[in-house]
């Protein structure tokens, strides 16, 4: 059986292009046949996220101006059209939310049940993107963990602290300094046949991704 290539995913749970460039990535997998071994890793569109979240569109009208919060805003946009291609209905109700818990809750996945951790985020971007939760809530983190078979009482415990802050800060100033991230989803693919990593960002197409991914699995 061929060594699985090694796929980092630096991604914040409030970018829909994120959950746009995982389905992208399952369809490169499922074409190229190539195995894959996904981690999660933190970002924030904006670090300065109020706690109690503030409303999407207000929200993107003050980044982006009104002309581009009209044009996604448009049927038939960018972003609604390529969720549909991949099984994504955005929900408009959904609020902008502050990340740093439902980071905290992957980093205490990836360090204790790292074979959970794609499913576990499959299940938080289907809560916020589909379903509008509020994933600042702990209450709705927990269920979320209980969902994939996690223990809930366990990781409501863990949000009670500020077990794993310091290292999703940490994380996010290391890809903000050193690996120059400066949008997500950002891509890094280890290659397999010893070379460098392939590292892209954003939602490329699936036809895309399985180059990559068949170039770095090798022989």
């Amino acid at each position: 059986m061929s060594k699985p290539v090694v796929v980092r995913i630096i991604s914040d749970l409030v970018c829909p292009w994120c959950f746009v460039g995982k389905r992208n990535l399952e369809k490169a997998v499922m074409d190229s046949k190539v195995p894959v071994t996904v981690e999660w890793q933190p970002y924030f569109l904006d670090p300065n996220a109020p706690p109690e979240g503030e409303d999407l569109m207000e929200h993107l009208k003050a980044k982006y101006g009104p002309e581009m919060v009209a044009k996604f805003s448009a049927p038939g946009n960018p972003l609604t059209v390529a969720g549909e291609k991949v099984g994504i209905r955005f929900n408009s109700s959904r609020r902008f939310i502050n990340t740093i818990d439902g980071h905290r809750t992957m980093e205490w996945c990836n360090k204790t049940h790292p074979e959970k951790a794609d499913t576990l985020m499959e299940k938080l971007f289907q809560a916020y993107f589909e379903e509008a939760q509020d994933l600042s809530k702990k209450d709705v983190l927990v269920r979320i963990v209980q969902s994939v078979g996690l223990d809930g009482s366990e990781i409501g415990g863990i949000l009670a602290t500020d077990q794993y802050r310091e290292d999703v800060l940490q994380f996010y100033k290391k890809a903000k300094t050193q690996l120059r991230v400066s949008g997500v989803p950002f891509f890094i693919i280890e290659d397999n046949n010893g070379g460098r990593p392939t590292a892209f960002s954003g939602a490329q197409p699936a036809d895309v991704i399985a180059e990559v991914l068949v170039s770095a699995q090798g022989e």
